[in-house]
């Protein structure tokens, strides 16, 4: 009873130790995350410059106000509207999204703009 006791003791101080270890030295290489990107908006379109060294990949949320497509041809509404980017993989090159002439967008400006996580 004592050697199992001990056993699973010796395990125990084993296991926070080699935690204790990976969380000062950390493993692998430095991630990016959508927080590290610089985020540059401009009245009609956002850009995007995001670290390399991740295999996640990001989208380009804007967000943007005016007039959309809200349905099919050739029905219009004037609001509020969301533009995603094509998704993509950082590598510190700078991608952008515009407010207009792209997916539902017809004239608007851009209200707001953050990076997130891609899921498929």
């Amino acid at each position: 009873m004592r050697r199992a006791a001990a056993a699973v003791a010796r395990l125990g101080v084993g296991a926070v130790t080699g935690l204790a270890c990976v969380a000062i030295t950390g493993t692998g290489p430095v991630q990016a995350a959508p927080r590290d990107c610089v985020v540059e908006r401009e009245i009609f379109s956002a850009s995007a410059t995001c670290p390399g060294g991740d295999v996640t990949e990001y989208v380009l949320r804007v967000e943007c106000v005016g007039i959309y497509s809200s349905g099919p041809f050739p029905l219009y509404a004037a609001g509020t509207y969301i533009q995603l980017g094509y998704p993509f993989t950082p590598n510190g090159q700078r991608t952008t999204t515009g407010c207009m002439n792209w997916g539902p967008g017809l004239l608007g400006v851009v209200t707001n703009a953050s990076v997130e996580t891609y899921h498929r």
